[in-house]
């Protein structure tokens, strides 16, 4: 390690060590096919910075031996996925400055949202993660939109959880009569590549608790026939419409869809599985106790405790394959439904063949 790692950097180093390393290898996700890879000068360093009293780092660089040794010796066949640092100053340089713009959460899930190319270039993803968290370039249009078949639009830009695929989305709600009908938020992501702003867009979803209106629905009824596909929501085109009109008042033309998230699925497989077991932990007499209890009267924290364990078991088991569509092929059928519907779009690749990426052109109408 030829230059020493500051003060703040060593806090997320070890961090790292302790939070990242075990929960890829906590049996409750069981992803310890995913391995980091330190150069072997650089694991000696790390030795001089870690108290081996401590379980969790001596357990933690136990690991990271022996993933240099599978490293250097791995043959075809090998199924495991090395993440290698050739940097470890910058490795925690970027991982530090992220860590200080959301929390230390970060450590945990910001490794879902590799693709195939960042597992050889690490840094560089993380410089992308890095450029995401920059204030967004859409500050400054005004929240009111003005009219939008005949209701009043307004715009949110907000923040994610860490455990999120990006860091922001926008939502758009409508409202009327003082009723809000909220849209899917698109959830998004833009950065300087080249010169150019390019916005990312990972997935456009109904989030928990979206407030929808009846009356607001039918005011919208012949737009959304107009809208409708058989493949997917037309609000969900209305949301991706409306966004793409944000962009191009920032002049933003270029979008990127990403289509792989490697370890994602395997991820949400394992969450299934572990929120499924914690709900059958109770009985039945215990779920319909629960059930039947009125939560606003309620001082017991173990309904609370029931009710976060039920919501999580709607919310993730047995979601997987819905989570990843809802990432991949439903999201490029709510492009080509844009494209269809508004000829405003372009494809530059084909999605799934060309590039991990689905690339398109915004187009002047």
């Amino acid at each position: 390690m030829k230059e020493k790692l500051s003060y703040k950097e060593l806090e997320t180093f070890k961090l790292f060590m302790r939070i990242t390393i075990n929960e890829i290898s906590n049996p409750l996700y069981s992803l310890d096919y995913i391995k980091f890879v330190f150069k072997e000068e650089d694991i000696k360093d790390i030795e001089d910075y870690l108290d081996l009293d401590i379980n969790n780092y001596k357990n933690a660089l136990e690991y990271l031996k022996s993933n240099l040794d599978g490293y250097n010796s791995r043959k075809e066949g090998d199924n495991n996925l090395y993440i290698y640092v050739d940097d470890i100053k910058r490795f925690f340089a970027l991982l530090t400055r992220i860590k200080s713009k959301t929390s230390f959460k970060i450590l945990k899930s910001i490794w879902l949202r590799m693709n195939v190319y960042d597992l050889n270039n690490v840094n560089d993803f993380l410089k992308k993660e890095l450029d995401f968290l920059n204030p967004s370039i859409l500050k400054g249009i005004p929240s009111d939109l003005g009219m939008y078949y005949n209701c009043d639009l307004t715009y949110e830009d907000e923040n994610n959880p860490d455990f999120f695929e990006t860091n922001k989305h926008i939502k758009f709600t409508l409202h009327k009569d003082n009723k809000i009908h909220e849209l899917p938020v698109v959830h998004y992501a833009i950065r300087s590549e080249n010169d150019k702003n390019i916005c990312y867009i990972y997935g456009i979803q109904n989030m928990d608790g979206t407030i929808k209106s009846d009356d607001i629905k039918e005011e919208l009824k012949e737009y959304r026939k107009a809208l409708r596909n058989g493949k997917v929501s037309p609000e969900m085109v209305m949301s991706l419409e409306l966004f793409l009109e944000l962009l191009k008042v920032k002049g933003i033309t270029n979008i990127r869809v990403p289509l792989l998230q490697i370890f994602n699925y395997d991820y949400h497989e394992k969450l299934s599985m572990n929120h499924k077991n914690k709900y059958e932990e109770y009985t039945d007499s215990e779920k319909e106790k629960y059930d039947s209890m009125n939560i606003e009267d309620a001082q017991d924290e173990k309904l609370f405790d029931y009710l976060f364990t039920k919501q999580c078991h709607e919310r993730f088991v047995d979601k997987q394959d819905i989570i990843s569509k809802n990432k991949t092929e439903r999201l490029v059928d709510i492009f080509m439904v844009m494209e269809e519907k508004y000829h405003n779009i372009e494809f530059l690749n084909d999605p799934f063949i060309e590039d991990e990426n689905l690339n398109i052109k915004i187009l002047e109408k």
